[in-house]
């Protein structure tokens, strides 16, 4: 078998510069918490429209905290999915703070929101700062307003906590503190 030669061609370098890690969107790295809830169809056959609530801070610093409704992923944890029209942000200008959670700060979303009959959704706060804490009942600690054992849970659901908006930790002994307001339809009002 004949040698061919093959010509050597010289070998130039090429640098490539490190890509840079593309930053985090600043709204998927927050350390949220969640209360999960569910519209019974026992007793809201219809579902309903939140139109907003309360939640209860006992601080607060100069950001703004978002509200959210999402639906819960078939884990029973809050999933990215947040409902149609369910985004709203509580100033810190308008917010209220109390040292035993009697003071609400209230939130509307900019339209009803549909929540459907037997679906299950948790409500989220996010802030930019770890200078809002919140109420929660704890069970088998005593209440700070009625000093009564909390041996029920007020809710069907569980609080969750998130470190990156992603991963959530069921706290299945404590519960968030929140109203949430349904619309009322009226409907013999002459037009």
């Amino acid at each position: 078998v004949p040698v061919v030669p093959v010509p050597v061609v010289p070998v130039v370098p090429i640098v490539i510069p490190p890509v840079p890690e593309p930053d985090p969107p600043e709204e998927d790295w927050d350390d949220p918490l969640a209360q999960s809830f569910q519209v019974t169809s026992t007793q809201y056959a219809d579902g309903i429209f939140c139109t907003g609530g309360e939640l209860y801070f006992k601080s607060k610093d100069d950001t703004d905290v978002g509200v959210e409704i999402r639906e819960l992923d078939e884990t029973g944890r809050p999933s990215p999915v947040i409902l149609p029209f369910a985004q709203t942000l509580i100033s810190s200008s308008s917010a209220g703070v109390s040292t035993n959670g009697t003071v609400g700060t209230g939130f509307t979303f900019q339209t009803p929101v549909y929540l459907r009959p037997d679906g299950e959704y948790a409500l989220v706060i996010k802030a930019d700062s770890i200078g809002w804490n919140t109420f929660i009942t704890r069970m088998n600690e005593p209440d700070v307003l009625s000093g009564r054992l909390n041996d029920k849970q007020p809710t069907l659901g569980s609080l969750f906590k998130s470190q990156n908006n992603s991963l959530w930790t069921a706290s299945q002994q404590e519960d968030l503190k929140f109203t949430l307001y349904k619309a009322r339809f009226v409907n013999d009002v002459n037009a």
